[in-house]
């Protein structure tokens, strides 16, 4: 066996490359290897032949670029790097490069910082730049109409938002996304499903409490003045209004006059100066449960929270002194009225502080209509 070196250079592209060719047998096996100061590769006997890829690494190669908070494999294309961008698909990142004047057979390593921002400019902006609707993740948005490309996190918030807009509307594609079960195809039970199925074998509407258990839980802060709504794990509440009811102090005789005979909320505060004011809680406990129901059924509605009671578990509070009658009463209307799947009551003052991070200590809790100095020891408050 004999071993032929050949080298040879391009002035036109600044490469460099050396063939070696081994010979056996009568046959000639060209193996090609690459100088570190090349940026490209001629492949074959002749240059005239198709351009490739190089498969060295240049001196200032990034094998990681972070582009719109995901890591971009630098080794490979860019139109394929760029798949990895949640809301990019092939399609997509091909016509991005196209115009971004970036060539599709570069590596995403060799990206200079203004290749980058070019890129995310046209991701980000794709009608400025010309890019066919087809082409966009987000057909006629429904709520402005518009065409967009969603990315990243503000994908998933879309996503999030129209799955949450689908079960509202208890439709069945969105109910199956929600559960995590097979969507496209027939809506049978012998398609290859797994697990938990939606079909004739439920009933109508019911739901794994599993399920139900396991989602976000709703958070009722009951005070005398004020009460607040919101979910566990958000920073702040969803809703805060007056803890009170409003009726109208004269019968409705005119045509502008108050329409309805029941205001809760902002409306209630919006006209306060011809309703009648009626607050359902008294120092901290409630004394009016029919005005009491009527305010956490406002909760739920679509001007507060837009939620289903029975989709969510309940955290509810109460103060130090609350007579054992009324958390059974509170416990009744949220299961038999509102049908929640979970409920726990909890002091006011436990909460605090274990918001802080302790569970022994004392709270101070000054509200509207009354105010404690609860004592507590790992959790639990002395009551003497």
């Amino acid at each position: 066996m004999s071993i032929f070196i050949m080298s040879k250079s391009s002035d036109r592209h600044s490469e460099c490359c050396t063939d070696m060719g081994v010979s056996s047998g009568g046959r000639s096996l060209p193996i090609s290897f690459w100088s570190p100061r090349c940026r490209g590769v001629l492949t074959g006997r002749s240059e005239g032949k198709k351009r490739k890829m190089s498969l060295i690494i240049p001196e200032k190669f990034q094998h990681i670029h972070r582009v719109m908070n995901t890591n971009i494999d630098g080794n490979r294309k860019v139109p394929f790097a760029l798949t990895a961008i949640k809301g990019v698909g092939r399609r997509f990142a091909f016509v991005v490069c196209r115009k971004a004047d970036i060539d599709i057979n570069r590596r995403a390593g060799e990206l200079s910082e203004e290749d980058l921002e070019k890129l995310q400019q046209v991701m980000q902006n794709p009608s400025q730049y010309k890019i066919p609707n087809w082409f966009l993740n987000r057909q006629k948005d429904i709520k402005d109409g518009k065409y967009s490309q969603m990315l990243s996190t503000s994908l998933d918030n879309k996503l999030r938002e129209d799955l949450e807009r689908l079960k509202k509307i208890r439709l069945h594609r969105g109910l199956r996304h929600y559960w995590g079960l097979r969507v496209r195809g027939q809506h049978t039970k012998t398609t290859g499903r797994k697990g938990r199925t939606v079909g004739v074998s439920k009933k109508k509407g019911a739901m794994d409490s599993y399920d139900v258990i396991a989602n976000q839980p709703v958070v009722i802060d009951n005070g005398s003045g004020v009460i607040k709504a919101g979910f566990a794990g958000d920073q702040t509440p969803k809703c805060r209004f007056a803890n009170f009811v409003g009726r109208p102090k004269h019968t409705r005789v005119m045509a502008g006059a108050l329409e309805g005979d029941l205001f809760i909320g902002p409306k209630a505060q919006e006209y306060r100066g011809l309703l009648s004011l009626k607050y359902p809680m008294e120092h901290g406990i409630v004394t009016d449960w029919n005005d009491m129901e009527r305010v956490w059924q406002y909760i739920y509605s679509k001007d507060q929270l837009q939620i289903f009671p029975e989709e969510h578990p309940v955290l509810l509070t109460e103060a130090p002194l609350n007579p054992l009658k009324n958390r059974e009463k509170s416990a009744e209307i949220f299961f038999e009225t509102f049908n929640i799947p979970a409920l726990h009551i909890q002091m006011q003052a436990v909460l605090s502080l274990y918001s802080t991070g302790r569970t022994t200590g004392v709270v101070l809790d000054s509200g509207d209509g009354v105010t404690h100095v609860v004592p507590i020891f790992e959790g639990f408050a002395i009551q003497h």
